[in-house]
């Protein structure tokens, strides 16, 4: 992702969000947190779609405890709107992931050894995380007839094939 570094730093940085407080019922005590990374955008019909991966962390007790979801998610700006487009989360991918965590390490997403990458998987886009070699999908976006936007229904390719 060359292109989304700065060209004045040494070393890359990434873009990420998070939102916190998630179903929360005493503030930073518990609930859960969403944190996404950016792993790369996709030329599609209605422009560019940049591509995250999303974790969710339960917390309980001020303590993040557990990533409890990941799932592939698109923003895509057209004429000033924007639209997000939430993959399927997948059991068997998140399983495959928290295999490789480091125990000893505090529960966090995304992981210092984390290594996603963006992947096509024709009709979809997928998200793969290189050392546990989970994989998440992001079905292709549709217009319908009335210019709501849509997931199209792609086979889901299964976690570490490709």
């Amino acid at each position: 992702m060359p292109s989304l570094r700065s060209q004045s730093v040494l070393r890359p940085g990434q873009i990420v969000f998070a939102a916190t407080d998630i179903e929360s019922f005493a503030a930073e005590r518990d609930g859960y947190d969403a944190f996404g990374l950016l792993v790369g955008r996709q030329d599609s019909t209605p422009g560019l779609r940049y591509v995250f991966i999303v974790g969710t962390v339960a917390r309980n007790e001020y303590r993040s405890v557990a990533v409890a979801d990941i799932r592939a998610v698109a923003m895509t700006v057209h004429n000033g709107d924007v639209a997000w487009d939430v993959g399927p989360g997948d059991p068997h991918a998140l399983a495959l992931y928290l295999q490789q965590a480091d125990g000893a390490a505090a529960v966090r997403f995304p992981a210092g050894h984390d290594r996603f990458r963006l992947v096509d998987c024709v009709p979809a886009v997928c998200v793969e995380e290189l050392r546990s070699g989970a994989r998440w999908v992001l079905p292709t976006a549709v217009s319908n007839s009335t210019g709501a936007r849509t997931t199209a229904h792609a086979p889901v390719p299964v976690a570490g094939t490709r």
